[in-house]
C-alpha cells in the first residue's frame, strides 16, 4: 500500500544492507574492523539482536562520531564481556554517544589528572 501523502510504499523489502554499507564507509577502516567484531559477538549472543534493521539504527545512532571515540567504546565492550550480560546495540550505541558527547570535560579531567607537556625550552 502506498501513502498518499508521502509515497512510502510499505509492501516493498527495504535494502538494509545496501545502507549499512553506505554508513560503514564513513569509518576508518581500523574502526571498522572492530564494529564488525562487535556484531559478530552480539549477534552469536544475543538472540533478539539477529536483525539487520537492528545494526543500521545502531550505525545511525553512531554515524558521524569520531572514530577514536566507537573505537575505544567497542573495545570497551568486549572487554567487559556485555554482549555477555545481554547488552546489545542500545547499550553501545549510549555509551558511543555520552562518550562523544563529554569528550570535552573528559580532556579537561585528564588534563587536570596528569597535568600538561612541560613548556618547551631551546638547548644552549
Amino acid at each position: 500500500m502506498k501513502c498518499p501523502a508521502c509515497g512510502y510504499n510499505t509492501n516493498t523489502e527495504y535494502n538494509y544492507n545496501a545502507e549499512i554499507k553506505n554508513i560503514m564507509k564513513t569509518f576508518s577502516k581500523s574502526t571498522q574492523k572492530i564494529i564488525a567484531k562487535t556484531y559478530r559477538e552480539i549477534m552469536t549472543n544475543i538472540q533478539t539482536e539477529l536483525s539487520k534493521q537492528k545494526l543500521f539504527n545502531f550505525l545511525l545512532k553512531i554515524k558521524g562520531k569520531e572514530n577514536r571515540a566507537v573505537r575505544i567504546a567497542c573495545e570497551g565492550y568486549l572487554e567487559k564481556n556485555y554482549h555477555m550480560q545481554g547488552k546489545g546495540f542500545n547499550y553501545l550505541a549510549a555509551i558511543i554517544v555520552g562518550s562523544d558527547k563529554n569528550k570535552k570535560r573528559l580532556a579537561q579531567n585528564e588534563k587536570k589528572a596528569y597535568g600538561s607537556a612541560p613548556p618547551k625550552s631551546e638547548l644552549k
